[in-house]
């Protein structure tokens, strides 16, 4: 069973691309070995996110996609303080301003999703 078609109709699934293009670009003004080591959790991060999401989407039975749900909101949660990192140490500014925004739309998206599926499986 291939993944993307099923996950790439899903708003969240979506929201998710956005996520990995912001964190991406995000620039910071570090020390190249910090920024690098930032950057590179940041991105693994991100990308634990959308693979979570789109496994959600052929997971079964319902508790296992709520559990992939979770998971995403486990590293959702990760990424969150990796960016107010960024931002209050290492100074990214704007961008992570712009990633945080998108964390929490996520989050909330998350968070219905979860509830959905606790709701069905009950």
């Amino acid at each position: 069973m291939t993944v993307m078609p099923r996950a790439s109709a899903c708003p969240l699934w979506q929201k998710t691309k956005q996520l990995l293009g912001e964190v991406y670009v995000l620039r910071t003004d570090t020390p190249v070995n910090a920024h690098a080591e930032l950057a590179a959790a940041l991105r693994r991060t991100s990308v634990s996110i959308a693979s979570a999401v789109a496994k959600s989407h052929c997971a079964t039975p319902s508790a296992d996609r709520t559990n992939r749900l979770r998971g995403a909101d486990d590293s959702l949660q990760q990424l969150r303080t990796y960016l107010f990192l960024a931002q209050s140490v290492y100074g990214a500014g704007e961008d992570a301003h712009d990633c945080l925004n998108t964390v929490s739309d996520i989050r909330r998206m998350l968070r219905a999703s979860i509830s959905m599926e606790v709701m069905d499986h009950a």
